[in-house]
């Protein structure tokens, strides 16, 4: 495990896990060339479909819905029709921040920001009316016993799914879907709510992968407004103080288990080994408890997997079931991890 080779850019997905070298500018051209591919699948979906008018996106103020909404504004500037490339993003993709009870200014100012820097038509439009509806309603089907907070996180995510699909049937839109790999690989996002869609094309993207190429567009494209997303700590904000990282682990040791384990197919002790000399700091029983639990929760999730919307395929890592990877749904050795 020791001489497993450490990517110098500190991304296995970016290098592949090979030290292959070449300098920044080969960083930079690698994130370029996925920026293109991703740009160019939105939009040949769009288009060979026939059947859409718009692109939408339920737009958070985090880093996923933005490069979701990055990648459909390009691809409608290079759709086919009348029109300069900006109008054509004003007429064909339309964004909504669906402001729930614990969503912060920060996060509407940056998806608000993005959308005016992009020229795509944005609207905040609140969810809480539904959200103490349902939330009264689950209490009664329960017989009086409040709603636990799992139930109450999935209720807002639920809610705001229920209205992109109800405004996509108006409108003869196109849901993009923002999960990201590292998301689906541990389940964190929640069925019948943010998984509801038509294209899911960040699904094979990690999310530090992600970070990498907002950083990269920022700087290619000119996009100030990205620089704000990039500043916000990843949150659901579907919970107080709620942040990803601090429901799962850093996304750094997510993505290496990731690759690791799902692509590479290194025993646990291996993949131990690796985290140890890439991650020296975390200490190796912080290092120990990240893996259990990555490994439970990668286990304990296939059921979500099996139910992916429509994905598009960048990289090497294919999680979806249907096209892809198949993993048993129970396993009978699974023990209860935290």
């Amino acid at each position: 495990p020791g001489e497993y080779p450490l990517p110098e850019t500190g991304s296995f997905f970016l290098e592949g896990g090979d030290r292959r070298g070449g300098g920044p500018g080969a960083v930079e051209e690698a994130l370029d060339q996925l920026l293109d591919a991703l740009v160019l699948g939105v939009r040949d979906y769009f288009h060979k479909a026939g059947v859409f008018r718009k692109f939408l996106v339920a737009l958070s103020g985090g880093r996923d819905s933005a490069l979701a909404l990055l990648a459909a504004a390009r691809a409608a500037a290079l759709l086919p029709g009348p029109g300069s490339p900006r109008e054509k993003v004003a007429r064909c993709v339309e964004a909504r921040y669906l402001s729930g009870p614990f969503s912060s200014a920060a996060t509407l100012e940056a998806a608000r920001g993005l959308c005016a820097e992009l020229g795509v038509p944005f609207a905040r439009v609140s969810i809480e009316k539904e959200f103490d509806l349902v939330r009264a309603a689950m209490e009664e089907m329960a017989g009086g016993a409040p709603p636990s907070p799992l139930a109450l996180q999935n209720a807002q995510a639920r809610i705001r799914g229920a209205m992109m699909l109800g405004w996509a049937n108006t409108v003869g839109g196109l849901i993009l879907v923002t999960s990201n790999l590292s998301e689906v690989a541990v389940g964190y996002f929640t069925t019948g709510g943010d998984n509801q869609g038509g294209f899911s094309p960040l699904a094979d993207i990690p999310k530090t992968l992600i970070s990498r190429m907002l950083e990269r567009a920022a700087k290619r494209w000119g996009i100030g407004s990205l620089e704000k997303i990039l500043e916000l700590a990843p949150s659901a904000e579907l919970a107080p103080d709620q942040t990803d990282e601090g429901d799962l682990m850093p996304y750094e040791v997510l993505d290496d288990i990731l690759y690791l384990y799902a692509l590479k197919k290194l025993r646990p002790e291996e993949i131990l080994g690796v985290l140890e000399a890439k991650h020296p700091r975390a200490g190796k029983e912080r290092l120990q408890a990240w893996l259990k639990r990555f490994l439970f929760l990668f286990d304990a999730n296939q059921w979500k997997r099996e139910q992916s919307p429509v994905a598009l395929k960048l990289l090497y890592l294919d999680l979806d079931p249907k096209t892809g990877f198949r993993y048993p749904v129970l396993k009978g050795d699974r023990k209860k991890g935290k």
